[in-house]
């Protein structure tokens, strides 16, 4: 009877499965090496262009910032010259204001019934005092001066019988308030109108 020796055989074929096993565990390895390395270059290549968006970004937000600061500053200036041009107008109104202020309450005395001693200011108050020739004439110069685009809330302070040289006349006073114009104070205390003191002479 012959005997067959089959031990390296199957030294052969094991031999053969760890050769093919080790193969496939070396494949399996530079597979996951390629596809980690092909991962990180991905990776790479996104924080990249992420990167880059980032600076674009913060590029366009810096001009935005600048034309923002120039808008700013631009309001600021047109700002500055309408509190130069309020500023203009408040000084040309407070100029003529208290010409035609005046003006008005000369204009508006009764002719030759009645006549101002003092006018008086107190801020946007002004104080009238005078002697007419009776209470009618008081009353038609406040009516006077309530109509006038210059003046409100005219109120007759007091009156009193006084006289002058002789005559029998109505001392007053009478205060009212201007209308949305500062008056300078030098037109404080001041005398009635030089045109109507000859009036009062005579």
């Amino acid at each position: 009877m012959i005997k067959i020796n089959l031990l390296p055989v199957r030294l052969a074929k094991k031999k053969e499965n760890i050769r093919k096993q080790l193969s496939v565990c070396l494949l399996s390895v530079f597979f996951i090496v390629l596809a980690m390395a092909y991962l990180g270059i991905s990776f790479s290549y996104q924080i990249k262009s992420l990167t880059d968006d980032i600076g674009q970004v913060q590029n366009e937000i810096g001009t935005y910032n600048k034309v923002v600061q120039g808008l700013e500053e631009q309001k600021k200036q047109k700002d500055l010259i309408q509190k130069k041009l309020d500023v203009l107008g408040r000084l040309q109104r407070n100029k003529t204001g208290p010409v035609h202020m005046l003006d008005e309450i000369s204009t508006k005395l009764p002719e030759k019934r009645l006549w101002l001693k003092a006018i008086k200011q107190n801020e946007n108050k002004l104080l009238l005092e005078g002697v007419a020739m009776d209470n009618g004439t008081i009353a038609l110069y406040m009516k006077s001066l309530a109509a006038s685009p210059y003046f409100t809330n005219v109120d007759l302070i007091n009156s009193a019988q006084e006289t002058v040289k002789g005559v029998k006349l109505m001392q007053f006073s009478i205060t009212c308030e201007i209308k949305g114009i500062s008056v300078d104070p030098s037109i404080a205390e001041q005398p009635a109108d030089k045109k109507k003191k000859g009036e009062k002479k005579a």
